[in-house]
């Protein structure tokens, strides 16, 4: 079954890079989820992980799609469309920590809105302030 994976040359190279990013993503939203909800699990950590879970599913069969139909690179352009998404998770996260990431110009465009009003949605020490 794992024969069509491990026999290419260069399979799976793009996965470890886009394992790195699901785990960042996972320790940012632990994170997140402590200093926010005060606490360790949530139903957004459960459902991360079965997420996580099914894009690696979508690779494995993309894999298969590409080794039946013979279209070159579709597994690649998979792991680098799901390398995006986790990139830009674990930008939200970031923004969520704090972390001044629409001060950057170019991060504005994968983290949605442009407006200084949207910092303080996510400031954690501006209940502490009132």
């Amino acid at each position: 079954m794992f024969e069509i994976f491990f026999s290419r040359k260069g399979a799976y190279t793009g996965m470890k890079p886009l394992i790195v990013l699901m785990i960042i993503d996972v320790i940012l939203g632990v994170l997140k989820t402590t200093f926010k909800e005060k606490s360790y699990m949530s139903k957004n950590f459960i459902n991360g992980i079965f997420k996580k879970g099914g894009i690696l599913l979508l690779i494995v069969a993309s894999g298969y799609f590409e080794y039946y139909s013979n279209i070159e690179n579709f597994e690649t352009l998979v792991i680098f469309s799901m390398m995006f998404y986790e990139f830009t998770s674990i930008l939200e996260n970031l923004k969520c920590l704090g972390v001044p990431v629409n001060e950057i110009p170019f991060l504005n465009k994968f983290t949605g809105k442009d407006n200084q009003n949207d910092n303080n949605k996510h400031d954690f020490t501006a209940n502490e302030k009132e």
